[in-house]
């Protein structure tokens, strides 16, 4: 017996390290190699819900070969003139009914929605947005897509733009305007 252990012990202990590996390695590599698109915050409570707002999500691609996507859209807050729309901070949040995962959004300038709403009188160039979303770092399943306002006060309006994505085990996919996974 002493003799098996001996001989086999090496090839054990190679296993053990690959099945390590095997385990570990995803989530090191998410966590030290994969800085753009990872989640703010995976347990956010969304308060402050508004329906005054205006507000389109145009697509998702793949940004990035490692899982990364960029998710593409407008939206602005129609409670107010008082304050104009690069005054607000915006995030991306993809919620589902076990957890809200918060993105940081970038401006993005967009002539065609102030044109669009020009009966407004306001100023929308800014109201366009880029998230980036690191697909692996996202739980599968189907998500809302929502939209955090923030203004300078830090005070916070949220709200829902009618369209979700599903996380397959591989891929970031926008449901169809209008799709059954979408509604509440």
């Amino acid at each position: 017996m002493q003799r098996f252990i001996r001989k086999t012990w090496p090839h054990i202990l190679a296993w053990c390290f690959a099945l390590a590996y095997l385990v570990l390695a995803p989530g090191a590599y998410a966590h030290f190699f994969v800085h753009d698109g990872q989640a703010l915050d995976t347990g956010a409570q969304l308060s402050g819900r508004t329906r005054k707002f205006q507000s389109n999500i145009d697509g998702i691609s793949l940004y990035d070969q490692r899982g990364i996507y960029q998710i593409v859209g407008w939206g602005f807050l129609t409670m107010s003139n008082a304050l104009p729309v690069e005054d607000y901070e915006r995030q991306v949040v993809l919620a589902s009914a076990e957890r809200n995962y918060v993105f940081t959004a970038t401006p993005v300038k967009r002539s065609d929605v102030t044109a669009y709403f020009s009966e407004l009188g306001v100023n929308l160039n800014l109201s366009g947005f880029s998230s980036l979303i690191y697909a692996f770092a996202v739980e599968p399943g189907t998500y809302k897509i929502k939209l955090v306002f923030k203004n300078p006060d830090r005070q916070e309006k949220y709200i829902d733009t009618g369209r979700c994505l599903t996380r397959t085990p591989n891929y970031l996919v926008l449901e169809e305007d209008g799709s059954k996974k979408c509604k509440d």
